[in-house]
C-alpha cells in the first residue's frame, strides 16, 4: 500500500489522499434498507442503515474485525426484520463510511507492550462499546437487543458488561472471552488472519476468498457470491488500517469472564464446531461464564453466518429476544 502523508485533528483523520484508502460516499450504496446515514456518535462519523419498523423493538448488529456492516448481509437483516424486530446494522470505527483513525504500531516491540498493557492502542474495544451505545443515543433508542459475531460479540459482551440498562438481550457469536487459553486460532487461520495487506483490488479480492476458503463453512462454500461480496466490499471501502488497529484492541484487552459472570440480560451464544479462527472452546467460556446462558453449537459451521444456518441462528436470536420480554 501506498504510504502517504496523513492530516489527523483530535486522533481523527481529517484528510488522506485516495492511494491510502478508497471509500465510496453514502449515495453510491445500494441497499434495501429503509434508512441510511450517518450521525455523530460517541463523538464520532458512524454510519448505519435500518431495517424494519421503528415500532418494533429494536436489534443492533455488530460486525467483525476488518468488517463492514455489509458482512450481515440483507437478507440475513430482512429475515430478522420480518419476526418484528427493526434491525441495525452500522460500519464500526475505522471500517466502511464511518470515522477513521490513524494506524497504530505494527512492530514486535510496540505491539509486546500493547499485549502487556503497557502501552495504549488506538483504541480499546471498550471505545467501540461506547460508539454502539452513542449510535442508539443518537437515533433516541434507550434499550435494544444485541447481537455480535467474532470481534462484534467481544463488544457485544461489553455492551451488556458496561451499559446493563441498554441491553436487553445478547448474543455472541462466533467469539470469546479474551481469555488466552481459550477460543484459539489453529496455524492456518493465523496465519490468513495476519497476512500483509493487500495492494489492490484484485489482491483484496482473491486474499478475502482465500481466508474464505480456510475459515468459512466447508460444506456450502460458495466462491461466487463471496467473490461478490469481496468486491462490494473493496469497492465500497478499502482501509486495511482499520483491521490493523482491530486487531490491537483485541490483543490489548484483558479477560471478561469476572465481568461476564455479572450480566444478567438473557444471552444466548452460538458458535460453529469447526470454526478454526476462533476456536469453539471460546464460546463454550462465554456461555459458562454469564449466569443462565444458552449455549447452541452448530455442526460443520466454521467462522461464518452461512446462508445455510441462517434459520437456526435466527431462530436462536428471536427465542432469545422472547426471553428478555416474556414473550
Amino acid at each position: 500500500m501506498t504510504k502517504t502523508t496523513v492530516e489527523v485533528q483530535n486522533g481523527l483523520i481529517s484528510s488522506i489522499s485516495r492511494s491510502h484508502i478508497e471509500q465510496r460516499s453514502p449515495k453510491h450504496v445500494r441497499s434495501r434498507g429503509y434508512f441510511v446515514h450517518t450521525v455523530k456518535a460517541n463523538r464520532i462519523d458512524i454510519h448505519y442503515e435500518r431495517f424494519g419498523k421503528p415500532v418494533h423493538p429494536t436489534l443492533l448488529l455488530l460486525h467483525g474485525m476488518g468488517g463492514q456492516m455489509i458482512s450481515w448481509q440483507e437478507e440475513f437483516c430482512e429475515l430478522l426484520a420480518s419476526r418484528n424486530l427493526q434491525v441495525i446494522r452500522f460500519d464500526a470505527r475505522d471500517t466502511g463510511l464511518s470515522a477513521k483513525f490513524p494506524e497504530g504500531p505494527s512492530d514486535r516491540e510496540a505491539m509486546r507492550h500493547i499485549k502487556a498493557r503497557k502501552a495504549p492502542p488506538p483504541y480499546t474495544l471498550s471505545d467501540m462499546a461506547a460508539d454502539a451505545k452513542g449510535l442508539l443515543n443518537a437515533l433516541g433508542i434507550r434499550q435494544a437487543h444485541i447481537a455480535g459475531h467474532s470481534m462484534g460479540g467481544m463488544v457485544s459482551q461489553l455492551m451488556a458488561i458496561e451499559y446493563p440498562e441498554t441491553v436487553l438481550s445478547l448474543c455472541s457469536i462466533g467469539s470469546t472471552t479474551g481469555d488466552p487459553d481459550t477460543g484459539q486460532s489453529s496455524k492456518e487461520a493465523l496465519a490468513a488472519l495476519t497476512a500483509p495487506p493487500p495492494g489492490n483490488r484484485e489482491e483484496a479480492i482473491e486474499a478475502a476468498l482465500a481466508s474464505y476458503r480456510i475459515i468459512g463453512t466447508q460444506n456450502c462454500l460458495d466462491e461466487k457470491e463471496r467473490r461478490t461480496r469481496a468486491e462490494e466490499a473493496y469497492d465500497r471501502c478499502f482501509y486495511p488500517t482499520g483491521r490493523h488497529n482491530h486487531m490491537l484492541a483485541i490483543i490489548a484487552s484483558p479477560s471478561r469472564v469476572p465481568d461476564l459472570k455479572k450480566v444478567t440480560a438473557p444471552t444466548v451464544v452460538i458458535h460453529g464446531e469447526a470454526d478454526p479462527l476462533v476456536n469453539i472452546s471460546g464460546g463454550r467460556q462465554t456461555a459458562e461464564s454469564v449466569p443462565e446462558a444458552i449455549f447452541k453449537s452448530i455442526p460443520g459451521m466454521g467462522h461464518d453466518v452461512p446462508r445455510l444456518h441462517w434459520p437456526v441462528i435466527v431462530q436462536q436470536i428471536i427465542e432469545n429476544t422472547q426471553r428478555a420480554t416474556g414473550a
